[in-house]
């Protein structure tokens, strides 16, 4: 799920007592890039005595970008704080250039703070909506942020190799998250196959996006290359999909948590 601290609407506290109130005994906090929420939502959680699992979801890149996940990571961890601003870094960057390539056709956000913190292009897409620049937040991305659009920047970012191996030295699991495009795409094994030697123990299987037919050719994928079959709600606010997602005990063991 996901916080005010990278995307989501509510605070990580809001989030606890979301999970509680559905009777949800173990969350995990997968901001963007992010773990500043982390100790708010494992200081709510033992309030209302349901598990936090640390965890964060990396942006990384190659022709487009990919999704990965990082369970059980040691989120105090020097290193990886280091690791996390160097990233941080280079969004603040190219935030900048996508302004200024913004305002060349004709989306003004001048009065807007890119640089502030966590801002990311579903705020700048969101900011486009109030302003009536766009519609919805899949235009702005097709016609401006996305990278067919008029506005893309590339950056300076993450290889999908480097967040795997950023999350396994940091003593997490790391894990493809929501495949099917990849999958549909017809690239998905490809990337396993990259990415599996360095590191990669799962594969979202579980996800609302994903049908019955779907979750069970991934969760055939994932035992093929030996990854555990993992699952989230990717949670972002009340107005979306369902908080919960049931996952098998045998998962929640193999990514740190073992339940009473």
């Amino acid at each position: 799920m996901h916080s005010t601290f990278s995307d989501g609407v509510l605070t990580p506290t809001e989030l606890v007592i979301r999970a509680y109130k559905k009777g949800m005994s173990v969350a995990a906090l997968t901001d963007h890039d992010t773990v500043d929420g982390l100790d708010e939502m494992i200081a709510a959680g033992q309030k209302k005595d349901i598990r936090i699992l640390p965890a964060i979801e990396l942006s990384s890149y190659t022709d487009h970008e990919i999704h990965v996940l990082g369970y059980g990571i040691r989120y105090k961890d020097e290193s990886f704080i280091k690791a996390l601003q160097k990233s941080k870094d280079c969004r603040y960057e190219r935030n900048i250039e996508l302004k200024k390539r913004l305002k060349e056709v004709g989306i003004d956000l001048e009065d807007v703070d890119f640089g502030e913190k966590n801002f990311g292009r579903v705020k700048i897409a969101k900011l486009m909506i109030e302003r009536g620049y766009v519609s919805t937040v899949d235009e702005a991305f097709v016609k401006y942020l996305g990278r067919e659009g008029l506005a893309y920047v590339t950056g300076n970012r993450l290889t999908p190799q480097d967040a795997v191996r950023t999350i396994v030295d940091n003593g997490g699991v790391a894990v493809l998250a929501h495949p099917k495009k990849m999958f549909m795409n017809g690239e998905l094994e490809d990337i396993l196959k990259e990415l599996v030697p360095v590191g990669l123990g799962g594969l979202e299987c579980y996800y609302p996006g994903h049908s019955f037919g779907e979750i069970k050719i991934f969760t055939e994928i994932a035992s093929k290359y030996g990854l555990i079959a993992t699952g989230g709600s990717d949670y972002h606010g009340p107005e979306e999909k369902d908080i919960n997602c049931i996952l098998q005990e045998q998962v929640l063991e193999k990514l740190g948590l073992e339940l009473d």
